[in-house]
């Protein structure tokens, strides 16, 4: 028996007892997957508060199997797993927490056996989509469930900010905070901790380029990885083509498709393709490009101009992946050169088509909105048309379809 790694595991174990938390939404979600002998898989971007929500979830009745402590991490999976079983033994837990796995060699087989053994819930926690693969599809089938976290809801991050209920704010001082959640971001420690949401985002990025991308793929070009990123960060809600940026800081083609894969695998970006008419499933196109917080795009954008703009569609973009899933968000370019900012499918139909318009009242911005959703409309007749603005409510009619407008902060709080 390895008394250090069995030392490890109680230590991490005992420091969930007297966890406190600031309650999130996807708790109650989270909490009704939570079934013995089952395996909940919690993924998302580094620093979102998959460990927080797992620590709420356990209930100081677990045992915590922390992947970045490098006794955890280096231990082969039998000793690992017998070290648990000892623990287990004697703290008859409730749950077992598997945290950041994908550092935890041959952690499908961990989760399997643990599950064999414990008549509890598992929760598996990582930053990589690595971890839900079609090895863990065949090794656990039928015995495991995702949830995606992202970083806070607008009304969690409201929360968060000490804003229990927030219809008692005037829709100023909503604004107001709805401003610093798009420049900002929305990740828990940041909006706990405001006056460093600078230095905090910087170490998150650094941390995503260098541990979860540069040594997880053995990337030898960290320089330029890194240009790659930042570039990345300063271009949301773009049609972006991978292989251009390649060209512009040196690096092939196909180096930079694998970067941009390997920033998507850890959640840092989120790449949508055009929807086909026919068959509302993607189609080989340019791909679209948003943040998963856009918090790092304040961190490198240097210009001015569209920055609001492209900041708050980038916030729609993540309000969807959370409602939908990201597999489920498309966007759509029409013959004559108009786009619809999103195409929403569920049940394999295509239910919204929806713009993103910072500013309406401007004519030349309105006219151009609506032709778009005129022009798309056609494509998808079933669809509801919705048009989210920062300042413009109420509802219109184009050629017969009705279109509602609706302000930012309103259809946050709504999903």
């Amino acid at each position: 028996m390895n008394e250090k790694l069995i030392e490890a595991l109680r230590r991490w174990t005992g420091t969930l007892a007297g966890f406190e938390a600031i309650q999130r939404e996807e708790a109650a979600r989270a909490e009704q997957l939570l079934m013995p002998r089952k395996a909940l898989f919690i993924t998302g971007i580094r620093r979102a508060g998959k460990s927080y929500l797992a620590k709420m979830l356990s209930k100081n009745s677990a045992v915590f199997v922390n992947g970045e402590d490098p006794l955890i991490k280096n231990a082969t999976p039998q000793e690992l797993f017998e070290s648990i079983i000892h623990i287990g033994e004697q703290s008859k837990p409730k749950l077992v927490f598997v945290d950041e796995a994908q550092n935890i060699g041959d952690f499908q087989t961990l989760a399997r056996n643990l599950l064999d053994y414990f008549n509890v819930p598992i929760i598996v926690t990582g930053s990589s989509s690595a971890i839900v693969t079609r090895e863990i599809s065949s090794l656990l089938s039928g015995r495991y469930l995702p949830l995606e976290l992202f970083p806070l809801s607008f009304r969690d991050y409201l929360h968060f900010r000490g804003i229990g209920d927030p219809s008692l704010l005037a829709e100023e001082k909503l604004d107001s905070y709805l401003e610093s959640f798009m420049e900002y971001g929305s990740f828990p420690e940041v909006a706990l901790n405001m006056e460093r949401a600078n230095d905090l985002l910087l170490s998150y990025f650094s941390t995503i380029v260098v541990k979860d991308v540069k040594e997880r793929y053995n990337v030898r070009e960290g320089q330029k990885l890194e240009m790659f990123a930042r570039i990345l960060a300063e271009n949301p809600s773009t049609l972006l083509s991978i292989r251009r940026i390649g060209r512009n800081i040196g690096i092939s083609a196909a180096t930079a498709e694998k970067f941009a894969a390997y920033f998507e695998e850890v959640y840092f970006i989120t790449l949508i393709p055009k929807c086909s008419p026919k068959t509302y499933e993607p189609i080989k196109s340019m791909k679209k490009l948003y943040l998963s917080d856009t918090g790092f795009h304040a961190l490198f954008y240097a210009g001015r101009g569209e920055k609001k703009a492209r900041v708050m569609e980038n916030t729609v973009a993540i309000g969807l992946f959370r409602r939908y899933g990201r597999n489920n968000i498309f966007y759509q370019s029409t013959p004559d050169g108009y786009e619809v900012d999103f195409l929403v499918r569920e049940k394999n139909q295509i239910t919204q088509m929806i713009q993103v318009a910072y500013d309406v009242e401007d004519e030349k911005t309105m006219k151009r909105e609506l032709r778009a959703l005129d022009r798309a409309a056609g494509l998808f007749k079933s669809a509801s048309l919705l048009v989210i603005t920062r300042n413009k409510e109420g509802i219109e009619r184009l050629e017969g379809r009705e279109i509602r407008f609706v302000k930012l902060w309103k259809w946050l709080l709504q999903g």
